[in-house]
């Protein structure tokens, strides 16, 4: 029984404005994000990294690539993200240096792209004074436009960069300091300047690799085989309201059976049945929900459906519930 308190606040959501999110297509992982690759060397971690960046950027979902990686100039699979040269720093050494310097970068584009925004403001408005429909302009107003000769600038595509951090283990960049400034990034990345950055951490160890106050914001984890258990139980602290140890440990397996394949574990995800994937493109339930069969069932049925339709997904929430019960 409960009884309603006189004058006490309803818990009710609020309205605001929220800051705009990169638009992602269907299937991918929600921006910005903070994502960790965690894979022994050779496993393919890498390869995975940089094939989600590049479906980013040909979405143009990500428009500018930032490279932190003492490797780079062996590892020439980066060169398919064509990044510029100045956007990629292969100093151990002075990588907290750099980092500041692509937040300088960050923060430059940012105001960049608020300065674009507020000259096509102000040229809307002018267009709107002339057809009689609203304010004159102020002095500074009609100055700005007159000095580009009230003609529309360039489109200027709103900022999505990607910070990629690779073969950075036990540097100073991943010390759990309070005055790394990298640590301090990724805990207010999605908000970042107002526009915010996505970040890629590829490691090869997970409690060794990345320290633990970064492990509790991490929104993607991409988990290759390992035969270490006790990095496997770390992992799964970071996400054991999700499923049990068992239906994590099997559903791990299947997915890192094949030579290359990958766990994705997803923690912002759209919808609780993407939550788990074998690499980027297969979603997989633990045996214990569902059985394979049914899972090729509903994936079938996925494929004759509409972008828009949704039965497929509800067919498989009502086979995983009455398996549940």
């Amino acid at each position: 029984m409960s009884l309603h308190i006189p004058g006490a606040i309803a818990n009710e959501g609020l309205k605001y404005k929220k800051l705009k999110t990169p638009t992602v297509q269907q299937g991918l992982f929600k921006l910005h994000t903070l994502a960790a690759f965690i894979g022994p060397r050779g496993s393919g971690k890498t390869n995975a990294a940089v094939l989600l960046a590049r479906r980013y950027l040909d979405d143009k979902s990500i428009n500018r690539i930032f490279i932190i990686s003492p490797t780079f100039d062996s590892n020439r699979i980066f060169e398919l993200l064509d990044p510029s040269p100045s956007d990629v720093f292969k100093n151990m050494h002075s990588c907290l240096p750099d980092l500041d310097h692509i937040l300088r970068e960050v923060k430059l584009m940012a105001e960049e792209f608020e300065e674009y925004k507020e000259y096509m403001k102000i040229l809307k408005k002018w267009h709107e004074y002339q057809k009689g429909k609203g304010p004159a302009l102020l002095v500074k107003e009609f100055n700005l436009l007159e000095n580009n000769q009230f003609k529309p600038l360039p489109y200027l595509a709103r900022p999505s960069p990607l910070l990629i951090i690779d073969d950075m283990s036990h540097s100073d960049i991943y010390t759990p300091s309070k005055k790394n400034g990298f640590i301090n990034l990724c805990l207010r990345h999605r908000h970042l300047f107002k526009v915010g950055i996505s970040i890629f951490m590829l490691v090869q160890t997970f409690k060794t690799g990345i320290p633990k106050c970064l492990r509790q914001n991490i929104q993607q984890f991409f988990l290759w085989p390992t035969h270490d258990m006790s990095q496997l139980d770390a992992m799964y602290d970071e996400f054991a309201n999700l499923c049990t140890y068992d239906d994590f440990i099997d559903m791990f397996q299947r997915c890192t059976a094949e030579r290359h394949s990958f766990m994705s574990i997803d923690l912002n995800a759209s919808e609780p049945l993407l939550q788990f994937r074998k690499c980027f493109d297969e979603m997989i339930l633990p045996s214990s929900k569902i059985n394979e069969s049914e899972l090729k069932e509903v994936a079938e049925e996925e494929k004759a459906l509409t972008p828009k339709s949704t039965s497929s997904k509800k067919n498989l929430k009502r086979k995983e519930h009455a398996r549940s019960t």
